[in-house]
């Protein structure tokens, strides 16, 4: 399996947990950088923690949160 096989292979699997939706044409727009915002959600996703988030995120005081995750290569 090639490197891009892999990485289209990884993202579907995402976005078939919910963690990943993608835009209104099915595009995960996986070339495409994140932003914090972005990887907020992603991990709020993963974590199935999305609820909560949305729910406090306009009276969020930032904090240093110490979350354990593995990245996949």
């Amino acid at each position: 399996m090639s490197e891009t096989e892999l990485y289209q292979k990884s993202g579907q699997i995402l976005k078939n947990e919910g963690v990943l939706e993608g835009s209104g044409t099915g595009d995960l727009m996986l070339n495409q950088n994140l932003k914090r915002q972005d990887m907020v959600v992603l991990m709020s996703r993963l974590y199935k923690e999305e609820n909560i988030a949305k729910a406090i995120r306009e009276n969020i005081n930032l904090q240093i949160l110490q979350i354990p995750f593995i990245i996949l290569i």
